[in-house]
């Protein structure tokens, strides 16, 4: 993956990705794209931090839209509800904007 961002953005001086900190992102795979790049730039989340990781913030949205107090007779009734939610996934943008907008503020890695 990182080496399309490498092919991608090939006018570029730097090319920053942040990464959470599950292990694969300190493969010896990711180390080594990293070392014949010396354009990428990996930058890691703090550990426990899911408020800084913006898809941690959507699940937590969709779990509050869908999964929660909810009742689903079977899977595909659930299937078709977690569908639903992303074929509508622009009509929630007020609430997204809310939920993705702040709670950075107060990180700083200087």
């Amino acid at each position: 993956m990182l080496e399309i961002f490498d092919h991608k953005y090939f006018s570029s001086k730097e090319i920053v990705v942040i990464l959470d900190n599950v292990k694969y992102h300190y493969s010896q795979e990711v180390i080594d794209v990293v070392e014949q790049s010396p354009r990428l730039k990996l930058v890691y989340l703090p550990l426990y931090s899911p408020e800084l990781n913006l898809i941690e913030r959507v699940w937590r949205f969709f779990k509050k839209k869908v999964l929660y107090n909810q009742y689903y007779k079977n899977l595909a009734d659930f299937r078709k509800a977690t569908i639903k939610f992303f074929q509508r996934f622009d009509g929630y943008t007020d609430e997204m904007e809310s939920l993705l907008g702040g709670g950075f503020e107060g990180h700083n890695d200087t």
